[in-house]
């Protein structure tokens, strides 16, 4: 990631995540934007980040789902996907 400066004299680190669930098949059931956003000020130039994520799917039926997430640097051009499977149980 990238530093920005948060106008204090500190470096600044801003994250935010997208969300894409696919069914087991592979169809895109929704896309979500920024459902998840940390801002970090510090200062120095930290090379590592904790960032918990909590997600709710609520409203989907039981069954085998993709959720692809994009993880988008404010202060650069630089993006990460990652994803993983779930299972939601009936």
């Amino acid at each position: 990631y990238g530093y920005g400066s948060d106008g204090l004299g500190n470096s600044s680190i801003a994250l935010s995540v997208d969300l894409t669930v696919l069914s087991e098949s592979g169809e895109k059931l929704g896309t979500f934007e920024k459902i998840g956003r940390v801002q970090v000020a510090s200062r120095s130039h930290n090379r590592e980040l904790f960032f918990k994520l909590d997600l709710s799917l609520t409203g989907l039926p039981p069954g085998k789902y993709r959720c692809d997430f994009v993880m988008h640097d404010e202060n650069s051009n630089k993006t990460a996907p990652f994803g993983t499977d779930v299972e939601i149980a009936g």
